[in-house]
């Protein structure tokens, strides 16, 4: 049986939409039910339209675990 994971801040993680690793630095709470966090990624996200993007604020079902 493998031992649960929790993503906490300085986890290691994968933003799904982007596919790119970067370090939780902080964790919210929008209600009593729904959080997310902030990633700082290793690189810079270069998107379609606008700047490359080197932090994200994003709900915590679009994060996986790396490590």
């Amino acid at each position: 049986m493998s031992k649960r994971k929790y993503i906490t801040v300085g986890s290691l993680v994968r933003h799904k939409q982007s596919d790119q690793v970067g370090l939780v630095v902080d964790h919210f709470m929008w209600n009593s039910e729904y959080g997310g966090f902030r990633i700082e990624f290793l690189k810079p996200w270069a998107r379609e339209v606008g700047r490359p993007l080197t932090e994200i604020q994003c709900a915590a079902y679009d994060v996986e675990f790396v490590s």
